[in-house]
């Protein structure tokens, strides 16, 4: 691969992750379990029946769509859980606010661990779209600056351009760019539940 290529390679790549970076994620992570599955499943082939001839490719191909469904399912119940344990403990570790009446405290706790992982679902959202935004940034400044020669740009190692300093060129761009990202991702979400809110 020649540098030009990866640096645009580097560059889309970059567009793709700071401005759509949160449902990047979940792409990328279902992807990854489709090729694991498909994988894993590829090398028990000869162990699949040979007849009918398309039978065999099907059985590999639900297989990598069975462990990517399973694994953004489990990914999310995971988080909801882990959000709702903290909430519980959190109810507990304040006992004086809790209802002195055992069935009553019980509804508390449970509506303590929704209410926590409700939350975790959210700061889960908030937290990646804000990492994605930040290295997509990166990755597109590091395209952009980084010296023609190197086979993988990413940095800011560059001289200076129209008597500015690169490295503040670098920095400024990261940042510009990891803003517009951010902002351009919360407003995708935003229409996103504004219209599924419509339906």
């Amino acid at each position: 691969m020649t540098p030009a290529v990866a640096r645009l390679l580097l560059a889309v790549a970059g567009l793709f992750v700071c401005f759509r970076g949160y449902s990047a994620y979940r792409f990328g992570l279902g992807v990854t379990a489709f090729l694991v599955g498909v994988y894993a499943a590829g090398t028990r082939y000869a162990l699949l029946p040979p007849d009918p001839p398309w039978l065999a490719p099907v059985i590999v191909a639900a297989a990598g769509f069975i462990l990517a469904f399973l694994i953004l399912a489990l990914y999310r119940v995971g988080v909801f859980l882990l959000g709702a344990t903290a909430g519980v403990l959190a109810a507990l570790a304040l006992p004086q606010f809790l209802p002195a009446d055992p069935g009553t405290r019980a509804l508390a706790l449970i509506a303590a661990g929704i209410v926590g992982g409700l939350l975790s679902r959210l700061v889960e959202r908030l937290a990646l779209t804000i990492a994605t935004a930040v290295v997509g940034g990166l990755m597109i400044s590091s395209a952009v600056f980084r010296p023609a020669g190197d086979a993988i740009p990413l940095g800011s190692h560059v001289p200076n351009v129209g008597g500015i300093p690169a490295d503040r060129l670098f920095l400024g761009t990261w940042a510009v760019l990891a803003v517009l990202g951010l902002v351009v991702q919360v407003g995708l979400t935003r229409r996103r539940g504004q219209a599924n809110a419509g339906k």
